[in-house]
C-alpha cells in the first residue's frame, strides 16, 4: 500500500490448504482514522471467513450478516490454485483484476456484477479463469487508475501498458514499476502482483 496518511485501502494474502493462496484487495469509503478503523475490521473478518473455508460466493453476504451495513466500500477476493492452474474471482463493486498470460497481452478479468461492500445480501458471482506457469495476476484499488482529468478506462489501459515491458521481471520490480508510473493520485492505493511459478510468489 502506498501513501503516507491513513486510509481505507488494504490487501491481504492468505495461505490456504492444498498450496492455494487467498488474495484480498479492498477499499473502504472515507479517509483518515474512521476509514482505517473500518478497514482493519473488514480485513480481519474477510480473512477469517476465507481462512475458515467459506465459499467465495458467500463471503460478502456473510460479512453483511456479521457486521451490518454501517460501512461502504469495494472488495475483490480471489483463491489462486496453482496445482489446478486456475484462479477463482469474486468482486463486489471493485476494479476488475488484470490477468497477464505468459504468451499473450494483458486482459481484464470480467466478472458478474454485485453490489458494493455493506449492501451485499445475496451470493455473488464467482468467475474462474486459467492461471498457468508464467502467468501474472494484478489486483489493485481504484486510486491507482482513477484521475479527475481522464476517463476510467484510460487509466486501466495505462496500467496494461506499464505492465507489458516489465512482465518478465520479479513481481516486486513489476509492482514498483506500476506504482512508479501510476501512483500520482491523491487517493489511497493498494496493489498486489502474483506470478504462477510452479508455486505462487506474492508481491505488493
Amino acid at each position: 500500500m502506498s501513501g503516507l496518511h491513513l486510509g481505507g485501502d488494504w490487501y491481504d494474502l492468505i495461505a490456504l490448504d492444498g498450496d492455494r493462496l487467498g488474495v484480498v484487495v479492498g477499499d473502504v469509503v472515507g479517509h483518515q482514522v474512521e476509514a482505517a478503523a473500518d478497514m482493519a475490521q473488514l480485513r480481519t473478518m474477510v480473512n477469517t471467513l476465507i481462512r475458515s473455508g467459506v465459499p467465495l460466493a458467500e463471503v460478502f453476504p456473510r460479512l453483511t450478516e456479521l457486521l451490518g451495513v454501517g460501512f461502504l466500500g469495494t472488495c475483490l477476493a480471489m483463491v489462486v490454485d496453482p496445482a489446478a492452474g486456475q484462479v477463482a474471482v469474486a468482486r463486489v463493486g471493485h476494479p476488475h483484476p488484470v490477468l497477464v498470460p505468459a504468451d499473450r497481452e494483458p486482459r481484464t478479468v470480467r466478472t458478474g456484477n454485485a453490489l458494493p461492500l455493506g449492501l451485499v445480501r445475496e451470493p455473488v458471482p464467482v468467475t474462474t479463469v486459467p492461471f498457468g506457469p508464467g502467468d501474472l495476476l494484478v489486483a489493485y484499488t481504484d486510486g491507482l487508475v482513477e484521475r479527475r482529468d481522464q476517463e476510467y478506462d484510460a487509466g486501466v489501459t495505462a496500467l496494461h501498458e506499464v505492465i507489458v515491458p516489465v512482465r518478465d521481471q520479479p513481481v516486486g520490480a513489476i509492482a514498483d514499476a506500476i506504482l512508479g508510473k501510476l501512483s500520482g493520485s491523491d487517493d489511497d492505493q493498494a496493489l498486489v502482483v502474483i506470478r504462477h511459478a510452479g508455486s505462487v510468489v506474492p508481491g505488493a
